[in-house]
């Protein structure tokens, strides 16, 4: 029974018991000395091991800031728009229009600036507690569940992804002019996004996000499995959940079943191998389909339904001056405890190479445009330690020590996916035979959407008469759908890039005789065969041809590919084999360009490009799902 008071008014919630609540362990907390602190990558790298198999942790530093996040938004006369959040239960079999006013995840609020919106957090907070102020993490935490798990609750404001930021200038505190500083944190030379040239909001750029009681940050994982890093300014506790890389696809299984109400998973437990038991691919198709609908941030359930499943979940309080990071493909989601300011960045660390090409390929299946091309960031990576290498080479030591010292400092994950790109470029061109250009690009270098997939293309680019441009696994496809191999007429252009930090890692990387060697040797041998040094600005390639970000990424330049008019040879073989032009037959038909598609990636192509798809265009209306215990 609640618990009524003289006006009637129920004052405590007594709702579920929700003694789950205690069931979940602790996440990890680290407290870097002072001169650990100085760089935050070898910290961060130093306790990866432990923190990564939770999924998130929490840092504590050893310096504070000397300047409030409040005083500093107040000097810029920070104003912001906040985000409406219902809290209340939504079955997912219940279709909402666009236009209604319940269980709709975000809706446009009103305008604050740092004062007012705390003014009506405490006035909120108040509301439910008597007073505003920090309680218990107990208290709070089941209140929490208790409204969310209403059929009629509450709804919040949530200021969130704000382009600004709360540190302020380094000459006036501590904690702005170390490397922390989420400012910088991510352009610095040790995150591979910092050879992204573009600003990208939340990805290269800090974003600010302004809480109040409730107001939450939905299950996810990180665009395109990246790390981030979040700083909490001041105010109240945030409550974090985590889920570690581990039990990542678990956790879309589960999911699938549990949270959308789907059928095939067998009574009692998962099947692992699919609704048959036999199909990966189906497997595989529940978690894509899962993990679309947190990949939009709209998902809000609690973590009962994982711990029930078998899925490891940790939980981490972050008080103001504190870090929590996350790990790539780690799942985590919370809510702010009371008003609050904190600050968001994302990252890439070296660790993350070991699931950039998994992020790809989902992508390409969602037919999502990433944020960042997984083939610029590896080569860019690649770039900046052959440019050290050389740099060592140069310096007064023995040749041997400076080659053992490059490759040292070349990591496996960057090996692994640069050999898995290689490999991939192989196959595509052993099975379509085309037309092969390497050369330089003109002007600033930056990747090209796959006109049907979206992939952000850097290495190689495949353009047909009725194709492209596109990655390499959509031509297949395309070729595939109607058993045209080496048949579906078009040109493969070749970032030069490739054999220059492929010769690299065979210098640095002496051959074992292994795969790796190998296809490191087919790959430079092929190059060598189509090598020229002539540049031509304009190529036939289809006018959507332009790189396609995320509507809140700004956009790049079109690319222009430097080339010489292709010879058209067997690309395994060299130029002395010579076969059939590059112009095709003036009898030949041009059905035999288009192609029945049944390939995954490429179901949708038809004769025009297809037109690139946002989040809400694929999954209709904004709808928060929760799961009763």
């Amino acid at each position: 029974m609640p618990i009524i008071g003289g006006s009637g008014r129920e004052l405590v919630s007594t709702g579920p018991t929700l003694g789950w609540t205690e069931d979940i362990q602790d996440g990890p907390v680290f407290r870097p000395t002072e001169a650990e602190f100085r760089d935050p990558f070898a910290y961060l790298e130093k306790i990866r091991a432990e923190a990564a198999s939770f999924g998130i942790c929490k840092i504590i530093p050893p310096v504070r800031p000397a300047v409030s996040a409040g005083l500093v938004l107040k000097e810029k006369d920070f104003k912001f728009t906040t985000n409406v959040q219902y809290l209340g239960v939504h079955k997912p079999d219940r279709k909402i229009a666009k236009s209604s006013k319940k269980n709709v995840f975000y809706r446009s609020g009103k305008v604050y600036n740092l004062n007012t919106f705390q003014k009506m957090a405490n006035q909120e907070m108040s509301k439910k507690f008597g007073c505003a102020g920090n309680l218990p993490r107990k208290v709070v935490e089941k209140e929490y569940w208790r409204e969310v798990l209403k059929e009629d609750s509450r709804r919040v404001e949530y200021g969130s992804d704000l382009d600004a930021s709360g540190f302020a200038p380094s000459t006036d505190c501590p904690m702005a002019r170390s490397k922390w500083n989420l400012k910088e944190f991510a352009k610095t030379s040790s995150s591979s996004l910092s050879h992204i040239g573009e600003r990208i909001p939340g990805v290269t750029d800090p974003m600010l996000y302004c809480g109040m009681m409730f107001s939450q940050f939905a299950w996810h994982v990180e665009d395109c499995f990246l790390n981030s890093i979040n700083y909490h300014h001041q105010g109240s506790p945030k409550l974090w959940y985590g889920v570690p890389s581990s039990d990542a696809l678990k956790f879309d299984q589960v999911t699938y079943k549990h949270v959308f109400n789907k059928e095939g998973a067998k009574k009692g437990g998962l099947d692992v191998a699919g609704a048959t038991g036999k199909d990966p691919k189906d497997l595989q198709r529940r978690e894509d389909e899962a993990a679309m609908h947190f990949i939009k941030k709209t998902t809000m359930f609690p973590p009962s339904i994982l711990l029930e499943n078998g899925v490891k979940v940790c939980r981490i309080l972050q008080q103001p001056g504190e870090f929590v990071v996350t790990f790539p493909q780690a799942y985590h989601g919370g809510f702010s405890t009371g008003f609050n300011v904190g600050e968001a960045v994302n990252f890439a660390s070296t660790d993350w190479f070991n699931f950039g090409v998994s992020a790809e390929k989902r992508y390409q299946r969602l037919r999502l445009a990433p944020v960042v091309s997984l083939e610029e960031l590896t080569s860019a990576e690649l770039d900046r330690r052959r440019a050290a290498a050389k740099r060592e080479a140069a310096a007064p030591a023995e040749g041997s020590a400076a080659a053992a010292a490059a490759a040292a400092a070349v990591p496996d994950p960057l090996v692994a996916v640069w050999r898995h790109k290689v490999q991939e470029l192989l196959e595509a061109v052993n099975f379509l035979k085309p037309a092969i250009v390497v050369g330089t690009y003109q002007g600033a270098m930056s990747p090209t959407n796959c006109e049907v997939c979206s992939k952000l293309c850097y290495l190689s680019v495949f353009v047909g008469r009725k194709f492209g441009p596109g990655c390499l696994d959509c031509a297949m496809g395309a070729a595939r759908a109607k058993g045209a191999r080496g048949k579906l007429q078009g040109t493969l252009y070749i970032n030069p890039k490739l054999k220059e930090n492929t010769e690299f890692l065979n210098a640095v990387r002496p051959s074992s005789g292994g795969a790796e060697s190998d296809s490191f040797s087919k790959i430079l041998s092929l190059i060598d065969s189509h090598l020229t040094t002539r540049d031509v600005t304009d190529i036939d390639v289809p006018k959507k041809a332009r790189s396609r970000r995320p509507s809140h990424c700004l956009p790049r330049p079109r690319q222009a590919f430097s080339s010489a008019p292709p010879q058209h040879v067997d690309p395994l073989q060299g130029p002395l084999v010579q076969v059939c032009p590059q112009t095709p037959p003036a009898e030949a038909s041009s059905d035999s360009l288009t192609c029945d598609l049944v390939d995954p990636l490429v179901e949708h192509m038809v004769a025009e490009p297809l037109e690139p798809q946002t989040l809400d265009e694929v999954l209709g209306s904004s709808i928060t799902i929760t799961n009763p215990l």
